[in-house]
């Protein structure tokens, strides 16, 4: 009997039942990659200011008005009060308040992740799919909307769902399957209004933007009208109206005050919601948020390249791709008011692609090996080279289905070009590892321990450079995508605390809160000798703080009755400059109780205090 094994005899797909085990074990592996990325630590790190602090105050206000919440005593019509509720149930469930609403951002970037896995895999593959997912995770941006206590990604994960149910159906109807509007609209609508329900009107507009472009550039121009499905529109208004007609309901002006002012103004400009800086700064911020994986852009233009394979039916895919990364990137370009969040919704898109060029790529590499250049592989008509022989069979049968696949190498960029993209990578891993030195230093959190990022990212690019240096594509990428989540549990470990830390007044609020004069038998007043620090009234379990500047002759007027009327003041102080002011300003009713590297808390008393010593850390 003849020992080789013909490529040919090996390219038939695999069973159904080996597809299944193999996607619900790809999911497994997402589900516990994006629990470990998105929720380690999640429930000790504090919430920062401004951003999570204030929503955490919002939800905490729940208790005086469910419909609208209060901020500082005043209704908050910034944004729609969904996303509050569903961080309040979080928190009564996790009985955290730090985790409540990290949760539920968490759970809509798992869902973010999983409809990536769903577009790559249908797209190219089980392989793509998961690698989709691990790509999206782990990039930057994405990565710190998923931890951040914000409504953010309920935005995202709802516009990108809309997206790939409308692709999926746009799939059936090239397939030549009959599709009906209602199976491809009314998800569609219900899907941007989950969107819209949780931040605004871009949840629709983003979306309804990237299929009317899409249908354009496919010369589709019939279908411009397929949009406009009365029921779609209605299931879109049923699911969305109903929580602003409730805020508009119960504080009049509510409707005016958040589509106007908070979105009509913040995109045409005017009202001064600052935030604006020009768009062109959104290039640069994009290649950032999508790090590491950005070094793969020049390969991913490569792919697309020359711009005439954009007509061709076989690249729609593609095309919707970058479409919906260019709509989102442009449409908050021309917008007046700007922040660095608003372009993340681009990433998810980015990952597929860039999931699919490392699938075909890897693919390339080993059908050549499977097929030793050509067609079969190697006979070994000896028991030495058996072993041999079994691991190539073995590799060849996992890449089954890669090989099942058309594969047009004319499509791919040069492998000159994914191979310094790949030691990019590598080398990108490497110095993240070695900064864990230079930034424990700057946090003062430095111990031996920190030692342990410089190593394993080190050991994860170099295994990845070897394997790159004998063509083990596959290897090489699981070891970079492997060795970057262990930098980043890492970094979260023993970095994180110290990082979040100065980014919150939780160590001051506990010490004033721990000091014999703060009140047990009612709330404080507490003013901030600069702008407010919302951590501190969440952690002091207070309701309302007041900013005082200080610097005029009126203000310190102002704030001398102030405190008149209340006796005794709690004021944050954020550096020492601002703390011997208000010593000369007060001598003798200033004690400071508490102090935090430049910030300390004081108490000013109506009457002079006796001098007491400081506490807390200097």
């Amino acid at each position: 009997m003849q020992n080789s094994v013909s490529a040919a005899s090996l390219s038939t797909p695999p069973a159904g039942g080996v597809n299944r085990f193999r996607g619900l074990l790809s999911v497994t592996l997402l589900v516990a990659v994006c629990a470990a990325l998105f929720l380690w630590q999640q429930n000790s790190l504090p919430l920062t200011d401004p951003d999570e602090a204030r929503c955490a105050l919002l939800v905490r206000s729940l208790d005086q008005n469910w419909i609208v919440p209060r901020l500082n005593g005043q209704p908050y019509f910034d944004k729609p009060a969904p996303f509050f509720w569903l961080a309040a149930a979080g928190t009564r469930l996790t009985g955290s308040t730090e985790l409540g609403g990290r949760l539920v951002a968490a759970l809509a970037g798992l869902a973010a992740v999983l409809v990536a896995y769903a577009f790559a895999q249908r797209a190219a593959g089980s392989p793509a799919g998961l690698l989709a997912g691990l790509l999206l995770a782990t990039s930057a941006g994405f990565l710190f909307l998923a931890r951040w206590y914000r409504m953010d990604m309920l935005f995202l994960a709802g516009m990108w769902a809309a997206v790939w149910w409308f692709w999926r159906a746009e799939q059936l109807r090239a397939a030549g399957r009959t599709v009906r509007p209602s199976y491809q609209w009314w998800p569609f609508y219900a899907l941007a209004a989950v969107a819209t329900i949780f931040k605004g009107p871009a949840g629709l507009i983003l979306p309804a933007l990237v299929v009317a472009v899409y249908y354009v550039t496919s010369r589709q121009f019939r279908r411009l009208a397929a949009p406009f499905n009365p029921i779609g529109i209605a299931i879109y208004l049923a699911l969305a109206a109903p929580v602003y007609i409730a805020a508009e309901l119960n504080s009049p002006g509510a409707l005016k005050e958040f589509f106007l002012r908070q979105n009509v103004q913040r995109f045409i400009g005017g009202g001064n919601l600052h935030h604006e800086w020009p768009g062109v700064l959104y290039l640069p911020l994009l290649l950032a948020e999508f790090l590491p994986w950005a070094v793969l852009l020049p390969a991913m233009v490569a792919r697309c390249l020359p711009l005439k394979r954009w007509a061709d039916p076989a690249s729609a895919t593609h095309r919707l791709l970058w479409i919906v990364a260019v709509v989102v990137v442009l449409f908050f370009s021309l917008s007046s008011a700007k922040l660095v969040n608003y372009i993340v919704p681009a990433i998810p898109p980015l990952a597929v692609l860039a999931a699919m060029l490392l699938t075909e790529w890897i693919r390339s590499g080993q059908c050549v090996k499977c097929s030793g250049g050509t067609g079969s592989l190697p006979a070994s008509g000896n028991a030495r080279h058996h072993w041999q022989q079994a691991a190539s069979a073995t590799h060849q049968i996992m890449a089954v289905e890669a090989m099942s696949r058309p594969l047009d190498r004319g499509q791919l960029p040069p492998d000159r070009l994914m191979l310094f993209s790949g030691r990019t990578l590598c080398g990108m891993v490497a110095l993240v590892g070695l900064a864990f030195v230079p930034a424990s230093i700057f946090l003062k959190c430095w111990s031996l321990w920190q030692l342990a990022g410089p190593v394993v990212a080190i050991l994860a690019a170099a295994m990845a450079w070897i394997h790159l240096q004998s063509d083990r594509r596959g290897p090489a990428t699981g070891w970079l995508i492997g060795g970057w989540v262990a930098t980043i549990l890492l970094a979260v470990s023993l970095l994180g605390p110290a990082a979040l830390g100065r980014l919150s007044t939780r160590p001051l609020a506990r010490m004033a809160t721990a000091s014999e004069q703060w009140p047990r038998d009612r709330e404080p007043a507490i003013c901030f000798l600069s702008d407010i620090e919302w951590s501190f009234l969440l952690y002091t379990n207070t309701r309302e703080g007041r900013s005082c500047g200080m610097h005029h002759a009126d203000e310190i007027a102002e704030f001398t009755e102030f405190l008149h009327q209340r006796k005794a003041v709690w004021a944050v102080v954020e550096n020492a400059t601002r703390l011997d002011r208000a010593q000369r300003l007060f001598p003798g009713h200033a004690t400071v109780v508490g102090r935090l590297d430049d910030q300390s808390v004081i108490v000013l008393c109506d009457r002079p205090a006796a001098t007491q010593p400081a506490s807390g850390l200097d």
